[in-house]
């Protein structure tokens, strides 16, 4: 473990009123909504008059609670320059003109496999629900009522023979401007797939006759599709992104038996090495197509073992169970048992609880030492890592063979449905590249495809902090010692290129490599460096020997909060190379050295930001992995003019009350800082960019959260005894979405869009304030744009302005010469959290809060 000095995030989302009028919504969508984000009213009515499915606009598909764009608001821009490009969508072409009916089917006695309930439907109901009925398992939708008599009907189960009970109970009525009717169009996609031979896994689906086999582990990927249709800007649209699924051939029970024989028959060694390699993955259970987590093997169960089924009320053994729901013969009665924890159904309760028998089991994804192995992750990179082209390709593949296929056909001419054969187009914009500023203004640069690695050693720093009263730590070894006192040459040779001065470090050395070791080590060197000088310790360089993470942990607990200073810890080969040779030793020490100098609190660059009186903040969340249920909220905010001097907190929390409240403590803080240092005034706005936040919260978020920032500001003036209330705009930023986007070429050929490309119409949500961003640029697969979604906005500033404010951002964070994929204050908020919660697992000391010691 070592602090990276080149860390570039990867380059690489009801009423059950019936209304049997005939009527088309039950007013629980969001109503008519204008192109240009006009008026959205509580009215409903749902009449199709003579507009085409083509033209229809269903903005009643979108539930009222997930509105946050303003009435009126055209939240197109127009700066930058007009590119051509395509989306991964196609368009749905809905005719639908009729009321459509929801019933819950149940069965009686309970049939837990989901494909034999739906079999039993289809086949010996079919007389009842037609054969282009729409049923998921549970669900059942119908363009007509069933009669009394049809709603309950006595059929044989398929494995046992035995009678079933299957009951129809009507629900609710709805009609195409109806948020339920999104379920619709989505299950006619997924029996499209069902059709033309594709495997449901969760919910994206798979074609395993098309699999790549790597050989060297025996592990199979699937190409697969992740598809959502959901009304966009102007029309119903299905977004289709590739997915693949790695499975590895070998049952898990096999995989135990080459544990067994690994340990030479010893059980208790079987058992340890087992719990250790295999609790935590994720199984595929192919008789169902369900993914479960490995929580723990039940060494004490087999097959033979018997529990209560709640169903039939019997006691009944795992063989006989698996072979009655699922038509499944278990084999081997002798393999232990796998337990899979679940989520509890209520807080409070137990975790739900699944049994499951290692034969019937596959590990998926990649081990360990499968990700180790370069040639396999290139190997398998190349079946994933799809270019434009390729996915172009890929997506007609699927629309070409649901088309042909006659099934498929009658279903969607039944339903009066259809979905378009060509990857819709898409007006987007290039914003100009940002200019770069060094230590002088005469020191500008602009990077090239967003990066600039080869500009920022002569254009020095736009603000150095010399390195002064420092340490260096090293292993009490030869090679040690050779590469720390060539590492301190190369800096000062380094810093007189930048006007950076570099004295010479007071140096200590570590006996052995155990954390116990260092942390005494560097303890003792800073007692020892201030009683020689009189001073304290600005910084502390500490060279390790490996990525120990017990030793990284120890080492930085004790400088961030027992006895704070900024450090930067180094591995000894990253500065030696690869047998002793480093061709890109001077790359990496600048490197190095200039982290040294944000973590001082430098900056490397700057970039022109016209916003007077402004304060960015960043917040971003991550898991604690020593606190079950909790997670760490980190905080980071400007406090200066140029947006180069970031002010850090982080708290624990482990519900969203917490949460709010947290983010309430952070904005007074973070304005208290800001007044501290602009001569006791207080910014006039306040931008927040809010990350790990999914769409399921965002009525939350826009409610609490947003409340919270502005009752926070009011507090701070009150403090001061004046009426405060910034103007604010908060801004959540989803790194993971499925849009993708793709710049035209020539006629036919497509290609990733330059870094500054901006998506604002026709995929984005009519009922958001929201826009696209790609940030970086990238010459392998396809790039991921990042989606902003401005929730409240009081700044009175036009999208224009977001727009580049959002790309300004994305330039500023100082540990990868580039952009990045979101803006700087929310990646330092992420790498903070990080910190704070694999390494620290409690807040940094206040002395380090205003400087990036956490890089």
């Amino acid at each position: 473990m070592h602090d990276k000095i080149n860390d570039a995030p990867g380059t690489r989302p009801s009423s059950t009123e019936t209304n049997n009028s005939g009527g088309f919504g039950r007013g629980s969508g969001a109503g008519d909504y204008s192109s240009k984000g006009g008026s959205h009213s509580g009215s409903n009515s749902g009449t199709v008059g003579s507009s085409t499915g083509k033209g229809r606009k269903d903005f009643g598909t979108v539930h009222r609670d997930l509105f946050t764009r303003p009435q009126g608001l055209d939240k197109k821009g127009k700066l930058g320059r007009p590119v051509a490009c395509n989306a991964n969508f196609v368009e749905i072409i809905s005719d639908i003109d009729r009321p459509i009916h929801q019933l819950h089917v149940g069965f009686e006695p309970e049939i837990d496999a989901k494909q034999m309930r739906i079999d039993l439907v289809r086949e010996q109901c079919n007389d009842i629900v037609g054969e282009h009925c729409i049923f998921d398992g549970m669900i059942l939708y119908l363009p007509h009522n069933l009669a009394p008599e049809n709603t309950k009907r006595v059929v044989k189960h398929k494995i046992t023979g035995a009678e079933v009970t299957v009951t129809f109970r009507p629900s609710v009525t709805f009609g195409r401007n109806d948020p339920q009717a999104i379920n619709i169009y989505n299950l006619l996609i997924r029996e499209a797939f069902k059709a033309v031979g594709f495997v449901q896994v969760q919910r994206n689906f798979f074609d395993p006759r098309r699999s790549n086999l790597v050989k060297e582990w025996d592990v199979e990927v699937w190409p697969g599709y992740e598809t959502a249709v959901r009304m966009y800007e102007e029309q119903m649209m299905l977004c289709i992104e590739n997915r693949f699924k790695v499975l590895r051939r070998a049952t898990v029970f096999q995989q135990l038996v080459s544990e067994y024989r690994r340990a030479n028959g010893n059980m208790e060694l079987v058992k340890t090495n087992c719990d250790h390699t295999y609790t935590g993955s994720t199984i595929l259970t192919l008789y169902n197509n369900r993914m479960h987590r490995l929580s723990r093997f039940e060494w004490d169960m087999n097959p033979m073992s018997q529990f209560h089924h709640a169903a039939t009320d019997t006691k009944m053994s795992f063989v006989d169970y698996f072979k009655s729901q699922y038509g499944v013969t278990i084999q081997n009665m002798d393999q232990p048992l796998i337990v899979s924890e679940g989520k509890p159904k209520q807080p409070g309760e137990d975790p739900q609880v699944t049994y499951l028998v290692p034969e019937l089991c596959n590990c998926t994804g990649l081990a360990d030492s499968m990700r180790k192995d370069f040639k396999t992750m290139r190997v398998l990179s190349d079946f994933t890592r799809l270019s434009p082209d390729r996915r172009r390709e890929s997506t007609f593949k699927f629309i070409q063979s649901a088309k042909a296929n006659e099934h498929v056909a009658k279903m969607f001419a039944f339903w009066k449905v259809d979905f378009g054969d060509s990857l819709v187009d898409l007006p987007c914009r290039q914003l100009e590249p940002e200019t770069l500023y060094g230590k002088g203004p005469t020191f500008n640069y602009k990077g090239h495809n967003a990066e600039w690695a080869k500009d920022v050693k002569q254009a020095g720093n736009f603000r150095t902090v010399n390195l002064h009263d420092w340490i260096i730590v090293c292993p009490d070894m030869p090679k040690a010692f050779d590469e720390a006192f060539k590492f301190i040459k190369e800096c000062t040779a380094l810093g007189r290129t930048m006007q950076m001065d570099v004295t010479d470090p007071f140096k200590w050395k570590v006996d052995n490599p155990q954390a116990t070791a260092y942390h005494e080590a560097t303890k003792t060197a800073m007692e020892n460096f201030q009683k020689e000088t009189g001073k304290k310790a600005k910084m502390v360089v500490v060279i390790v020997n490996d990525d120990n993470k017990t030793r990284y942990d120890t080492v930085k607990k004790l400088l961030c909060h027992d006895m704070p200073v900024p450090s930067q810890i180094v591995k000894l080969d990253t500065l030696a190379g690869k047998a002793g040779v480093n061709k890109n030793y001077s790359s990496i020490v600048l490197k190095i050295l200039l982290q040294i100098n944000c973590k001082m609190g430098g900056a490397i660059w700057k970039v022109a930001i016209p916003l007077a009186k402004t304060m960015i903040v960043g917040y971003d969340l991550y898991h604690d992995s020593t606190m079950k249920g909790k997670t760490v909220g980190a905080c980071v905010s400007s406090y200066d003019k140029d947006f180069t001097k970031w002010y850090s907190q982080t708290l624990p929390h482990s519900n969203p009350v917490e949460l709010g409240d947290n983010l309430r403590k952070f904005i007074r803080k973070a304005l208290q800082k800001y007044h501290e240092d602009n001569n006791e005034e207080l910014p006039d706005r306040i931008f927040v960019y809010r990350d790990g936040c999914g769409d399921g919260q965002i009525p939350y978020v826009r409610d609490t959260e947003v409340r919270q920032v502005q009752e926070a500001a009011a507090e701070v003036g009150k403090a001061i005894n004046i009426d405060y209330a910034p103007k604010l705009a908060f801004t959540i930023i989803t790194k993971k979405v499925n849009m993708r986007v793709f710049k035209k070429v020539g006629q036919t050929d497509l290609k990733n869009p330059d870094p500054g490309t901006v998506v604002d119409s026709v995929v984005t949500r009519p009922e958001r304030y929201d826009f696209y961003m790609v940030p970086q640029f990238v010459n392998q697969g396809t790039v991921t744009p990042v989606c902003y979604n401005i929730i409240h906005d009081t700044t009175g500033i036009p999208p224009d302005r977001h727009h580049q404010l959002a790309f300004k951002l994305c330039h500023l964070y100082y540990n990868w010469q580039g952009t990045v994929r979101v803006p700087a204050p929310c990646q330092y908020a992420h790498k903070l959290a990080f910190l704070v919660a694999q390494s620290l697992h409690g807040e940094s000391h206040e002395e380090l809060r205003d400087r990036l010691f956490f890089l």
